[in-house]
């Protein structure tokens, strides 16, 4: 279930707009559970974003002309399905 949002740190409220790099947690095929970078298409609000997912291809059971996979809609969080923001080192 998704973080409420008046549970998130401060940090985590950054501005959530289109164009903005988020990490995208596979919740299907062959490497479900790891992140992948995908591109907000569209922000519902600071947890639910439409996304443009960038699979790894034929490694992530996808079909290698696809440009891309779009999710509809994801919200922020851990886990597959969800997103969050890219880690910094």
């Amino acid at each position: 279930m998704p973080e409420q949002e008046q549970d998130l740190p401060q940090k985590h409220l950054a501005p959530l707009t289109h164009g903005r790099i988020v990490e995208y947690c596979l919740d299907v095929g062959p490497n479900k559970g790891q992140y992948r970078p995908a591109i907000v298409t569209r922000a519902w609000n600071h947890l639910c974003a439409q996304l443009q997912v960038f699979v790894d291809k034929f490694n992530d059971g996808h079909d290698p002309q696809d440009m891309g996979w779009a999710r509809s809609s994801a919200s922020m969080g851990e886990g597959p399905g969800t997103w969050r923001w890219p880690k910094r080192d």
